[in-house]
């Protein structure tokens, strides 16, 4: 009977070995699952195919305990059953278990042989009945015994069920660990304003390159940076996939119009990549990550020179030019200009809080524009009268911005109020001007921005036939304009897919031919990686960050200096 019942209940079993590329593979899995669910630890000593003999053990498994424990020993007949229908499947013919060791007579294991057999169980059970051994007192000793045997596997069942819990808080504090693994493999730190360092340790594989991508991407938009150092100092091998990656992450880099820069080889790895012909002529290269920093901040344009830049602006500036820190209220910095209209020394005017220079009837219109600018607010502008050193007032129109980060100052320039009714009308007039130009810029895609340089701004989706209009008209206008330069913005578009790439490519090398230059610039983090990620190249085209640098690149290009020029009294 425990014979029949364990061939029977062999489908879901017969599944899982199936799946696998052998049997003996298949075994070792589906024992894994019988071990959990409380039928031991069971063990395929041999399978001979040839033969058609299979010699199975069955460790501390529940049918030979509950023998044991009550001095009777019937046999496994179940799992017995179970082995039986296994070699059946695998062999293809009828065949029979024989149990050669019994935990119930004090052995280590079970052991059950299964052979080829004419026996069946369907005969077993007919000559049983016919010779009327199955007596009631044998059926009740039964009926008793499987009732323990059914406990024994309740309890093992409900340790599987615990188990099971706790595999399963195991893999979720697994997985919230991979999810700090990857955030920790892929750290990015602000060395100095516009500049980003990316320390790099181990290898670099096509997934971890994809996910340093986008993170730094998207690091470099907002924080507008214009440096990404890539530190490989960590590095101790590479091979030809490695080396392609960081390559890809620098092409990625300079096409939002950064600079990505390698520190930190180590001569292995300059040897490596030498054997392997890597080109990283276009790259820079440093040899650890303080020289790579050295050479951001003393490039043109760079975080130093731009400092150099702003302190030269403050010193000839005749306006009212000012920084101050809104934790502690005082001024940070302050034009020279400031002396003229107060009177007070700028080490004087530092060495109070602004607000005592400011008229106590305007102080809480003060507080509450400094409040605005604390609370994010983009640009302030607001009236007050400041004392001079003589005691007397003096009317100010401040424009001010909030600070950018925690501890940023907030910049604000003021100028002495004259007429304030002008004053008013000329605001008002501004204001209608930007207007004007705002929505002549949305207005028209192709504007002439400068002799031989014409702008498309591109907003929204671009598909196939939209880009293919697009060509059309920049080459029509580079044509009518005789315009050297076409600038392609970019800005406006957050997703290109294979066709449109292709046409942008296609509006670039027709301006070549016309005898003009691409300039692309605001190519957003997600299409700088479907380019690279569709191999395009840009050959011939300059990529820069913003339109504003694109019309820099461009004027310097043609030999116009870009300077201010004082406005005559």
């Amino acid at each position: 009977m425990l014979l029949a019942e364990g061939q029977r209940s062999i489908d879901e079993d017969w599944d899982i070995i199936a799946a696998r590329p052998s049997f003996e593979a298949g075994f070792d899995e589906l024992a894994k699952y019988a071990y959990t669910a409380g039928w031991g630890r069971w063990e395929l000593v041999t399978i001979d195919r040839e033969a058609r003999r299979g010699v199975f053990r069955v460790h501390n498994g529940w049918e030979g305990a509950v023998q044991r424990a009550t001095a009777l020993n019937w046999g496994v007949g179940l799992v017995a059953g179970k082995f039986t229908g296994f070699c059946q499947q695998l062999f293809g013919c009828n065949c029979w278990p024989r149990q050669t060791r019994f935990i119930a007579d004090g052995d280590a294991w079970d052991e059950i042989v299964v052979e080829p057999s004419q026996r069946t169980v369907a005969d077993e059970l007919g000559a049983l009945a016919d010779a009327g051994l199955a007596t009631h007192a044998d059926l009740q000793r039964l009926l008793a015994d499987l009732k323990l045997s059914a406990a024994t596997r309740e309890r093992a069942l409900t340790e599987r069920d615990r188990m099971v819990e706790e595999l399963q808080d195991k893999l979720h504090i697994i997985a919230e660990q991979r999810v700090a693994i990857a955030a920790l493999s892929t750290p990015i730190v602000q060395l100095w304003d516009e500049v980003l360092a990316v320390p790099i340790v181990g290898a670099i594989d096509a997934e971890r390159t994809s996910r340093l991508m986008e993170k730094l991407l998207a690091s470099i938009i907002d924080s507008k940076s214009r440096f990404a150092i890539l530190d490989v100092t960590g590095v101790e091998t590479i091979d030809a996939a490695t080396a392609d990656n960081f390559v890809r992450i620098i092409r990625a880099v300079q096409l939002l119009g950064a600079h990505g820069v390698l520190s930190g080889i180590v001569p292995a790895v300059a040897q490596t990549l030498v054997d392997l012909g890597v080109d990283l002529s276009g790259v820079r290269t440093f040899a650890n990550l303080r020289e790579a920093l050295k050479a951001c901040l003393a490039e043109p344009g760079g975080p130093a020179a731009m400092l150099d830049l702003h302190r030269r602006f403050f010193d000839l500036s005749t306006e009212l030019l000012c920084t101050a820190d809104s934790g502690s209220g005082h001024f940070v910095d302050l034009s020279p200009g400031w002396e003229d209209v107060l009177g007070w020394t700028l080490d004087e005017l530092r060495s109070a809080p602004f607000m005592d220079f400011v008229d106590p009837a305007d102080r809480d219109s003060t507080l509450a524009a400094t409040a605005r600018l604390a609370g994010g607010s983009d640009i302030v502008r607001f009236e007050n009268r400041y004392r001079r050193k003589d005691g007397s007032y003096v009317p100010l129109a401040w424009a001010s911005t909030a600070p950018q980060a925690p501890g940023d100052p907030i910049c604000a320039v003021a100028r002495l109020i004259a007429t304030p009714d002008a004053a008013d009308a000329a605001d008002l007039r501004l204001g209608e001007i930007r207007r004007e130009a705002l929505t002549a810029a949305v207005s028209t895609p192709i504007i002439q921005v400068w002799d031989d340089i014409v702008t498309m701004p591109v907003v929204g989706l671009v598909d196939s036939v939209r880009a293919a209009d697009m060509k059309s008209a920049l080459l029509a206008a580079v044509a009518r304009t005789g315009a050297k330069f076409a600038i392609v913005d970019l800005t406006g578009v957050d997703v290109v897919d294979t066709a449109t790439a292709d046409h942008l490519l296609r509006v670039m090398r027709a301006v070549q031919l016309l005898g003009a230059r691409c300039v692309i610039t605001g190519i957003q983090p997600s299409v700088a990686q479907i380019i690279v990620g569709l191999g395009l190249g840009l050959p011939g085209v300059v990529t820069l960050r913003s339109l504003r640098e694109g019309l820099r690149f461009c004027l310097r290009d043609l030999g116009y200096a870009v300077r201010r020029e004082q406005a005559t009294p």
